[in-house]
């Protein structure tokens, strides 16, 4: 269990856990009312910061092995109602 003690000023809508880089620790995936997706490592540091697509408020998330590379990728539904991904690396996997 990852507990972080100190503020988030993103204001996390949804959040989720899962190793992205493979070192075999999760990383902290969230989507916050500024329209952003924030990955932050185990520690909590700030790892990616990435934009919605439509720059709206990013609000389910998951995870999944979208592409069969071992490594969970990051699945979000905009307020406008599109469906989203992002690899694990951080480039977005669709819509292009």
């Amino acid at each position: 269990m990852v507990t972080l003690h100190q503020p988030a000023p993103d204001a996390p809508i949804a959040i989720a856990t899962a190793d992205l880089d493979g070192d075999g620790n999760d990383e902290i995936i969230t989507t916050s009312y500024d329209g952003s997706i924030v990955i932050r490592s185990a520690d909590g540091l700030q790892q990616i910061r990435r934009p919605s697509v439509d720059k709206k408020r990013p609000r389910f998330l998951t995870v999944h092995d979208l592409n069969g590379d071992g490594r969970a990728d990051v699945l979000y539904c905009e307020d406008s109602g599109r469906l989203c991904a992002i690899y694990a690396t951080g480039l977005l996997a669709w819509p292009k």
